[in-house]
């Protein structure tokens, strides 16, 4: 999870990445969610 503590959009490798994305990182594929946490957090779920 990526905690935002701020009122500021998420910046760095994360930015601009859409709710429902799928990206790769380190030959995983995770998905990309802003339901978790307080509503400007983002989670990333490995997908199967």
């Amino acid at each position: 999870m990526v905690e935002n503590k701020t009122h500021q959009p998420i910046s760095g490798t994360f930015a601009n990445l859409a709710d429902g994305a799928v990206v790769s990182v380190g030959g995983n594929q995770l998905q990309a969610s802003y339901e978790g946490g307080d509503g400007n957090d983002l989670t990333l779920t490995v997908v199967p």
